[in-house]
């Protein structure tokens, strides 16, 4: 098959998009030949930008005063603009996908779960 996996444009961009989150959400996912070869062009330039971008943080040395009036430095590390952008980028080409429940399960379930 060609590289439109003969669908038109909106359709195989969908696809595609879908495909490369489910891929970087859960790691691997299963289709065709073709189809991979499609996927794996989009999501190694999303993981290009993401790792181009890993390492720009802002460092900001801030005083405060504490309970004893004592005046103490704190580091804080915060994401540099080219990161922010980048996030934005990806966020952008990707779905946010919903975290699946299962039947009677709560918000409360899900945070006691996760912070074990």
């Amino acid at each position: 098959m060609s590289r439109k996996l003969g669908l038109n444009t909106t359709k195989r961009m969908a696809l595609i998009k879908n495909q490369a989150t489910n891929l970087l959400w859960n790691g691997k996912i299963e289709t065709t030949v073709d189809r991979a070869k499609a996927v794996r062009s989009y999501a190694e330039k999303l993981i290009t930008l993401a790792m181009r971008n890993y390492a720009d943080v802002v460092e900001t040395e801030i005083t405060e005063t504490n309970e004893k009036g004592k005046e103490v430095k704190r580091t804080i590390i915060k994401d540099g603009v080219k990161k922010l952008n980048a996030r934005r980028k990806l966020m952008a080409k990707l779905y946010d996908l919903q975290e699946v429940k299962s039947a009677g399960e709560s918000k409360a379930d899900f945070k006691k779960r996760t912070s074990d």
